[in-house]
């Protein structure tokens, strides 16, 4: 666990609708990591605390996949197409910079919605050993995302 800073904590969106954005903080939030959560679980036994850590884990889980699926997915469809690259992020610079008849041009018309998707899974993914805060994970804006991602595997 440990203490965010001025910026992060201003970066916050308040679910409360009566504080303006980055403006009361009294004292700066506590964040935990994925580990660190992992970790509560060990300390924290009621069924209840059991229950969210699992639902919190799942989540992440999910998250994380995002990304790998739809970069297994483009490998996979076009196999010559994406030499060398790893990261969703260069797939989808190389699919706006390739020309029609490229055979990755054939996802230029999802390009956008896959640069969008990997704006938002990104957040989910960091060097191992890096210790970051938690990102925020809104279940129903999980819910899009993956929904999102599976239409795109889906339609190709």
């Amino acid at each position: 666990m440990f203490q965010l800073t001025t910026d992060e904590a201003s970066a916050l969106r308040f679910q409360s609708g009566t504080l303006k954005r980055g403006q009361h903080v009294k004292y700066l939030p506590y964040a935990f990591t994925e580990q660190g959560v992992a970790m509560l679980s060990s300390v924290l036994r009621s069924p209840q605390a059991v229950q969210v850590n699992i639902a919190i884990m799942r989540a992440f889980d999910v998250a994380r996949a995002i990304r790998p699926v739809l970069e297994g997915h483009l490998r996979q469809a076009v196999p010559d197409g994406f030499h060398g690259m790893n990261m969703l992020g260069d797939m989808v610079a190389a699919i706006r910079g390739s020309a029609p008849g490229d055979p990755i041009n054939r996802f230029a018309a999802v390009v956008d919605e896959l640069d969008l998707i990997n704006r938002y899974a990104r957040v989910f993914h960091h060097p191992p050993g890096v210790q970051t805060p938690m990102p925020h994970i809104d279940g129903e804006e999980l819910k899009g995302f993956t929904r999102r991602t599976l239409r795109v595997v889906g339609g190709f």
